[in-house]
């Protein structure tokens, strides 16, 4: 049986040091997690561009 990546960190470099893996990863998933934020608030604005133009077109006519 392999060893996990968790146990490889511990047993290399400590406590401390899967402690502080953890914390790149958290800040990893962070920051992945904000660009597809940054994605969708692009999208969801372009979106409502298009629907507030259809509805002033409408009210133009």
């Amino acid at each position: 049986m392999e060893p996990t990546l968790l146990s490889q960190i511990v047993a290399n470099f400590g406590p401390a040091g899967a402690f502080v893996s953890y914390l790149i990863w958290q800040q990893m998933r962070r920051d992945k997690i904000d660009q597809e934020r940054v994605e969708t608030d692009k999208a969801l604005a372009t979106a409502l561009a298009n629907l507030t133009n259809a509805i002033n077109n409408e009210r133009g006519r």
